[in-house]
């Protein structure tokens, strides 16, 4: 029971500020106030003829959406409630690209890390060639999607950044069944600017002029969770894995399929531990110096080199008399703060060194030579 105990405080001291830290906000498009609830909800979307999300900001769970592209909001009724986007394109047959980018306007504070987790149902290409698209998740300054699309309602092609960087990342697999699947995306940003949107964007990509894409997402949640600063390390390099290798051939020889990649900076390099060592010290009775209150006090330390700092100290022996142990003949050890032959022994760390302090009754030197033991640890840094 004891030691359940010990692992649930442990536990609790990793975890709970963390925890306590930690906010949530959900976006749900399960459940958008439309129709009966609020048939004029469409009005000011840029959209309403469409009855979907626009170019203009329409609020959902206190945060403003926007869409631009093909869009359409499912309730129950028509099968999974959602927000569905297209990403498609078939070039060899001079049918052009679309994609559909996102909007959520929230505020990402600097010097904080934000997991988004995207909770969506993918259906990829109806047939062997008919790829699913990319997700790339972005958080932007602006929340407004700059597109030059004449109609902003139906299918286009609006402008991606197609890079993966501290502020940008892809979600790019395929996806094992024809009917696609329900896929839980989660993506985590360590902050260091003020950023005002998250954007997602299901693009067809990448765009090689012969990959044919023709696939639909449905947003069903995204949750945002607002956390400590941690600089994130070792980030892999992306590629467009939604294509096969068969497919498009070796990446080396088709630029078009490079990602670029700006990866975060190098993991700092940990200190390097302590070096422990142990030590003995013979003190004469001449070495000890007379201590400014009472009794005699000794450095170890002048017996080191004088550049060595001692960064902890593990304990201190001193030798006793002569024991039998297990028919062998040893000195006894006597842990500090100890007693000796009348006399009383301390020690303390301080400033990179240890002092021995000596005391007794009649405010003498011991007479004989006294052998310390010492296990301390010096700093490498």
């Amino acid at each position: 029971m004891k030691n359940y105990r010990i692992l649930l405080i442990t536990l609790i001291t990793l975890f709970l500020p963390n925890l306590l830290f930690s906010q949530t906000t959900t976006i749900n498009f399960k459940q958008v106030p439309f129709n009966t609830n609020d048939p004029h909800y469409w009005d000011n979307s840029g959209c309403k003829l469409y009855h979907s999300f626009g170019p203009n900001p329409i609020p959902l769970n206190g945060h403003n959406i926007r869409t631009v592209g093909n869009s359409d909001v499912w309730t129950p009724t028509y099968g999974l409630p959602g927000l569905q986007m297209r990403a498609f394109g078939n070039r060899h047959l001079g049918e052009p690209y679309e994609n559909g980018v996102l909007s959520i306007e929230y505020f990402f504070e600097a010097n904080n890390n934000y997991e988004v987790e995207i909770v969506c149902y993918v259906e990829p290409g109806y047939d062997a060639q008919g790829w699913n698209g990319v997700l790339w998740t972005q958080l932007h300054d602006d929340p407004t999607i700059l597109s030059n699309v004449s109609n902003k309602c139906e299918s286009s092609d609006s402008p991606v950044e197609r890079k993966v960087d501290r502020y940008s990342k892809i979600f790019a697999e395929q996806f094992e069944t024809a009917d696609g699947g329900f896929k839980t995306c989660t993506k985590t940003f360590a902050v260091t600017q003020n950023k005002n949107a998250l954007k997602l964007i299901f693009d067809s990509s990448p765009r090689d002029g012969v990959t044919k894409f023709n696939g639909k997402i449905l947003y069903q949640t995204v949750k945002i969770t607002k956390m400590p600063f941690q600089e994130i390390y070792g980030e892999r390099t992306p590629y467009y894995n939604n294509i096969s290798r068969e497919y498009y051939g070796a990446r080396k020889d088709n630029p078009v399929f490079d990602i670029p990649f700006t990866p975060p900076p190098p993991a700092p390099i940990p200190p390097k531990p302590p070096r422990g060592e142990r030590k003995s010290f013979v003190i004469k009775p001449t070495d000890w110096k007379a201590n400014e209150a009472t009794g005699y006090v000794i450095d170890l330390n002048v017996f080191l080199e004088p550049e060595t700092y001692i960064s902890l100290v593990n304990d201190v022996f001193m030798k006793g008399d002569t024991i039998i142990r297990r028919g062998v003949s040893t000195r006894e050890n006597i842990l500090l703060p100890g007693a000796y032959q009348g006399n009383n022994y301390t020690y303390v760390h301080v400033d990179g060194h240890i002092l021995v302090f000596l005391t007794n009754a009649t405010n003498s030197l011991p007479i004989n030579d006294i052998e310390f033991n010492g296990l301390y640890y010096i700093s490498e840094n």
